[in-house]
């Protein structure tokens, strides 16, 4: 029961997290010096939203809580895309953005399959 509440509680406050940082003017975040920091950065957070999500599904005993999690994801980050365009001055729809998200469910998404598979 106490597992089952902190991971509604990781779940909820990390959905809120994404959306806040989605929406906020982001300053003074530290550089990988890659070229690609924001991908990485979107891949990242978009694997975790991913699990938090799988893990609640789980929780709550939902049959196909991993087909669940990653359609839950894509659309949520498809979404905020959309909306950033359309709620900011200062926020645009970025396909690469897109696909960033997309590859870190996906990428989350594989991880979750083999872990279940080698158990």
């Amino acid at each position: 029961m106490l597992k089952n509440r902190f991971i509604y509680t990781i779940t909820i406050v990390y959905t809120l997290a994404i959306i806040v940082l989605s929406f906020m003017k982001l300053q003074d975040i530290p550089e990988l010096s890659t070229g690609f920091d924001d991908k990485i950065f979107h891949c990242i957070a978009y694997a975790i939203f991913c699990l938090v999500w799988y893990l609640f599904f789980k929780a709550i005993k939902i049959k196909s809580s991993l087909i669940f999690a990653i359609v839950l994801s894509i659309t949520f980050g498809g979404l905020i895309e959309i909306l950033q365009s359309k709620l900011s001055s200062y926020r645009t729809t970025e396909f690469f953005d897109l696909l960033a998200n997309t590859l870190g469910v996906l990428l989350m998404a594989i991880g979750i399959r083999l872990k279940k598979s080698y158990n």
